[in-house]
């Protein structure tokens, strides 16, 4: 199992710390994001009175325009997102309750229909997520 300190933290504040992630090749969500094209990978260990506060602080490290993924459905509770994805399976067993994220606007994709295709029917074009 990997530790933290295997990661940069990039800093911490009162009530969470945020790091960025450098491992391509391990099995967390972070790493599978950097081997995947993503150009930085940020991930925030943050009490949940924090979480707003800590999302703001790691898009001031972001260029404007660039395209943001953020995999976190709490973090959907403080801010609206250009496109708001919800992957299911019918073959992983992770069942946690999502009803409430689903009464939200979303796109809603199942992971064994994607299996096999380069990139999800989505793109990002000027400053916007749009479904193709």
């Amino acid at each position: 199992m990997r530790r933290l300190r295997d990661c940069c933290q990039f800093f911490e504040k009162s009530g969470y710390a945020v790091y960025k992630e450098s491992e391509r090749t391990g099995f967390k969500d972070t790493s599978r994001m950097l081997e995947a094209g993503a150009e930085n990978v940020f991930f925030a260990k943050v009490w949940d009175n924090q979480l707003f506060e800590a999302f703001n602080e790691i898009m001031k490290l972001i260029p404007p325009g660039r395209p943001v993924i953020c995999e976190s459905p709490a973090l959907r509770n403080f801010a609206e997102p250009g496109a708001f994805i919800i992957m299911t399976s019918d073959t992983i067993n992770k069942h946690k309750d999502i009803s409430h994220l689903q009464r939200l606007p979303h796109v809603m994709f199942k992971l064994e229909e994607l299996d096999g295709i380069n990139k999800l029917p989505l793109e990002f074009i000027g400053g916007q997520w749009r479904s193709i």
